[in-house]
């Protein structure tokens, strides 16, 4: 009997846990697409895309030439203080981890016109970068079917 419960769990625990090792990340380059984020696979090329919009709003952001690790990026850029502050634009993306996008300096015209980069995250987890605070990682999801599992073998065994 244990020898199947052991099976069933374990069989559980394998679907539950992601195969694929590649990351994904939401990806988006302005405040109105950022309301419908799409979905994509980091490669190289998504990565050097999302290092030339931190190019636009950054300082020397470095060119990499490729990478086979990958982060997903969230920045949000202010405008104005207090009751006046609003969010004006936001950049989601897949990032090569040594370009150091929370560390980027804005460039000068955008410093000067009242910009600050309000909020900045790198993380490396699949679509970690939309909303950390209201999304469950794909362990949540392990734990809780394993743990249900074992429960469930507790009651009827």
């Amino acid at each position: 009997m244990y020898k199947k419960v052991l099976c069933v769990c374990l069989l559980i625990a394998f679907v539950s846990v992601q195969l694929a090792t590649s990351l994904t990340c939401y990806h988006c380059t302005t405040e109105q697409d950022c309301k419908k984020p799409q979905l994509v696979t980091c490669t190289n090329a998504t990565a050097n895309e999302t290092s030339y919009s931190l190019g636009y709003y950054h300082q020397n952001v470095p060119a990499i030439n490729g990478s086979t690790r990958f982060d997903c990026l969230r920045i949000r850029y202010t405008q104005g203080t207090g009751s006046k502050k609003q969010v004006v634009n936001q950049i989601h993306g897949c990032v090569h981890p040594n370009v150091y996008a929370c560390s980027l300096s804005l460039k000068p015209e955008y410093a000067s016109n009242g910009w600050n980069k309000e909020y900045c995250n790198i993380c490396s987890g699949d679509k970690c970068n939309k909303n950390p605070a209201a999304t469950y990682s794909s362990s949540f999801y392990t734990i809780l079917t394993t743990s249900l599992a074992l429960i469930l073998t507790k009651l009827y065994a």
